[in-house]
Parts: C-alpha cells; structure tokens; sequence
C-alpha cells in the first residue's frame, strides 16, 4: 500500500484528497476543525476532541466510524492486559525507574 502525502497536518492539500476519493476523513478539532465542512464535502468527516493525551479515546471512535468498534475495543483490551502482564512480571524494578 502507498502512501499520499496530503500536506502538513494543519495545512491539508484539498486537491490531492479529493483525488484520492477516500471513503472517509479523519481529523482532529484543534487542526481541522476550520476546514470540516470541506472536509465534509469530499467525504464523510469524523473529527475528535483530543490531540495528545488519552490516544485510547480516539481509537474507540476511529473504530466505531470505520464499524469496526468491537474489534477496537478487543484491541485495546488486548493492550491493556499485555501492560498489566508487563507490569506484573517487572514488579519493583518498574517502581525503582519511574
């Protein structure tokens, strides 16, 4: 699979992603909010809250508008046991280094 560069994050080249006639856009308030509607236009648009901080929020709604929210939800369980596992089997080594 390529890849198409659209441009920098706050400055999407419009042309190039009509050309690419995607199924779906996604984008974030804080870098695409000013150009939704256009976004809008040239496919369905979901759009999150957050930049930074709790990434497991966006991936719930990437994968619910992708109708793949079950999977996502496994997914992040998956990775929520393998942190827990890690750091069960580290136990106080991991508290000496934070």
């Amino acid at each position: 699979v390529g890849v198409t560069v659209l441009g920098e994050e706050s400055a999407v080249n419009l042309e190039v992603l009509v050309a690419l006639e995607p199924d779906l856009n996604l984008g974030t308030k804080q870098r695409h909010e000013a150009i939704y509607e256009q976004l809008s236009a040239i496919a369905p648009t979901v759009i999150s809250e957050r930049l930074r901080g709790d990434w497991k929020i966006n991936m719930a709604l990437y994968t619910d508008a992708i109708g793949k929210g079950e999977e996502g939800k496994a997914a992040l369980d998956a990775f929520d046991a393998r942190v827990a596992a890690m750091s069960e089997a580290l136990g106080t080594a991991l508290e000496e280094n934070i």
